[in-house]
């Protein structure tokens, strides 16, 4: 009996992996249907999923809970699931920190104490691109009305946004 205690996880052990199967049915189920429907799993489970993402709060609980349930007995599916997960999320920080690097650079070449050629030289753009920039930050500087400031800042950051994707895409 004491050999059979020791193969079983501890009851904290379970509650966790319990836990973490649920939060696992709760993201295959905010998944969209495209993307649940492209996943290596049972399509019984897929099925589960897109039910209980139609359901109202209530039913939902109760349909998550039969999702983890269903991903309990499939531990490839598990599997399959945490890696895609793992991978979704270690793309959303990049494209974070991709949109936080551009924010910074649109801050600064529109900071009036800044000269917006060197930040445009720094960061490494186009000729094109740059020359682009460049005009919407003298449009920025020189608009009147906030509106049109903010329209400014908005092109500024769409353009700094697709130099960089363009240059990304360029370098890989």
């Amino acid at each position: 009996m004491n050999d059979e205690q020791d193969k079983r996880p501890s009851k904290s052990a379970a509650k966790r992996e319990a836990k973490a199967i649920e939060a696992l049915a709760e993201w295959l189920i905010e998944l969209p249907y495209e993307l649940r429907r492209a996943l290596p799993i049972d399509p019984a489970i897929i099925d589960a999923a897109s039910f209980a993402a139609s359901r109202s709060k209530g039913a939902a609980r109760r349909e998550r809970l039969s999702v983890a349930k269903r991903l309990r007995g499939d531990a490839a599916a598990v599997a399959a699931l945490q890696a895609q997960r793992d991978s979704t999320q270690q793309q959303t920080a990049a494209e974070r920190a991709q949109f936080r690097q551009v924010e910074y650079l649109r801050d600064q070449l529109l900071d009036e104490r800044n000269d917006p050629t060197a930040i445009v030289a720094t960061a490494g753009l186009s000729e094109t691109s740059a020359r682009e920039v460049l005009g919407s930050v003298a449009s920025y500087r020189s608009a009147g009305s906030e509106r049109d400031r903010k329209r400014f800042a908005r092109d500024v950051f769409r353009q700094v946004r697709d130099a960089l994707a363009d240059q990304r895409g360029a370098s890989a």
